[in-house]
């Protein structure tokens, strides 16, 4: 019979004390790697703390940057222009409704109308209202904007209370059009 302990007894008795011994040698090689290690591990520390630091600021700022639409209030909402209107534009002209979004959280527009021919359709603010009167392509620096199409969904989010203009307009020179409202245009917003 093969006595396992027996024929290996003495390389088991050196074998803790060459475990020993190596570890416990302080040469510049092993203390060079001690210290890489120390590197290393408060790189990954501070790196660690950044991102935590990063993920606090932005979780405190989330909601200067993306404001909640909800300021505990009730969901108000307001129709614009109910299905089934329609409104007849000459060539080159427009009609328009102005609303009020009486908070300054914001709120949504939604909707969708068809068209005989191609309009433009818009939400603007005063100011954008302002220019486009004077300068018609400029309907397309607002707030919202859909452009030459026979009809489309309507559906905005406004960032800020305020007053706002909802314009269709017929940039065709030669055609006149016809707009019907498919699904009511309406502002929701909370208060």
């Amino acid at each position: 019979m093969y006595n396992y302990f027996g024929s290996h007894a003495q390389g088991l008795n050196l074998l803790p004390e060459k475990i020993i011994t190596f570890m416990s040698q302080n040469t510049p090689e092993n203390s060079k790697t001690k210290r890489i290690l120390s590197k290393r591990a408060k790189i990954a520390v501070i790196s660690v703390i950044v991102v935590i630091v990063v993920v606090i600021i932005l979780a405190l700022s989330w909601s200067s940057i993306f404001p909640s639409t909800s300021s505990g209030g009730s969901y108000q909402t307001e129709t614009i222009l109910s299905s089934g209107y329609v409104t007849s534009l000459n060539a080159g002209y427009y009609t328009y409704y102005n609303f009020t979004i009486p908070n300054s959280v914001g709120g949504t527009l939604s909707g969708s109308y068809t068209s005989s021919a191609d309009v433009e359709v818009a939400v603007l603010t005063p100011t954008e209202f302002g220019a486009f009167t004077q300068n018609p392509s400029a309907i397309s620096n607002g707030q919202y904007f859909s452009g030459d199409n026979q009809g489309t969904t309507i559906d905005v989010s406004l960032n800020s209370g305020g007053s706002y203009t909802l314009v269709i307009y017929n940039a065709n020179i030669f055609t006149p059009d016809t707009v019907t409202i498919a699904n009511s245009i309406t502002l929701g917003y909370y208060t």
